[in-house]
């Protein structure tokens, strides 16, 4: 496992930790406040945990902030990942738009307000077709479940975005999910991307050196960075996930997480 860095603990912290201009590219997904309450929802989404429901959940991490607690944390997060991220690096945050349910805008525009958005990217996964639907309160409001994710491309300075890498690649890609990577004895993680989706955004950073991921779950950007000869480091605050992603290097196939 040489050259990667896995760091158990909470990415807010841990960056603080990194010295900074450091990495050439930084691919992650951070938690979407899943576990959160939405009162259109039966099992809740966006705000304050109900009581007596089982929201979705990180290994240790309910995933459930109000939100302006959500954006005050990912805003500080953010800040210490440009100040880590090399000026001419970029930055792959892969986040979701979620419907308006609470009559306010999206969660990530809020975090992402005043940073060097550059472009964004739609990710197509390759479902859940045109009849999934997500049923609300008591079963009488129906919504389309999101085929996509948004990839945002964030870059300190102009330097990283000159290449032509990232145009030929457009701003639709689609790649299949695919199924979450497990491994026995660990836990499946809830949100997951493919690792053929950070193999892409690596082929257009043309910045060469090392990666970070600060919130790695069960380590795909690691799994990519390691295939591709990339030094890196994975922050990740679960314990179980860090073991899992610590097997997964240690010769696990390629997968997801």
């Amino acid at each position: 496992m040489a050259d990667i860095h896995i760091i158990p603990g909470d990415a807010r912290v841990e960056l603080q930790r990194l010295p900074g201009d450091t990495f050439a590219a930084v691919i992650t997904s951070p938690p979407y406040n899943l576990g959160a309450t939405n009162p259109l929802s039966k099992a809740g989404k966006g705000g304050v945990p109900r009581p007596g429901t089982k929201p979705t959940t990180y290994q240790g991490f309910a995933d459930a902030l109000p939100p302006a607690d959500y954006v005050a944390y990912h805003r500080q997060t953010l800040a210490e990942i440009l100040r880590v991220l090399r000026p001419d690096g970029l930055l792959w945050y892969v986040h979701r738009r979620r419907p308006d349910y609470l009559a306010r805008r999206p969660v990530v525009d809020e975090v992402l307000e005043g940073f060097p958005v550059r472009t964004e990217i739609i990710w197509d996964k390759g479902g859940p077709g045109l009849n999934h639907c997500t049923a609300g309160a008591g079963g009488g409001y129906y919504f389309p479940a999101p085929a996509y994710e948004t990839i945002f491309l964030l870059a300190k300075t102009r330097e990283g975005l000159l290449t032509r890498a990232i145009g030929r690649m457009g701003d639709l890609w689609r790649i299949p999910k695919g199924k979450a990577w497990r491994l026995e004895g660990y836990p499946k993680h809830p949100a997951t991307f493919p690792v053929d989706l950070v193999f892409r955004c690596l082929d257009a950073t043309a910045a060469a050196g090392p990666v970070l991921d600060p919130f790695a779950g069960t380590g795909t950007v690691g799994v990519a960075a390691q295939a591709a000869g990339r030094p890196c480091t994975l922050i990740e605050r679960s314990a179980e996930y860090c073991g899992l992603m610590r097997a997964r290097l240690e010769g696990g196939p390629l997968g997801v997480a």
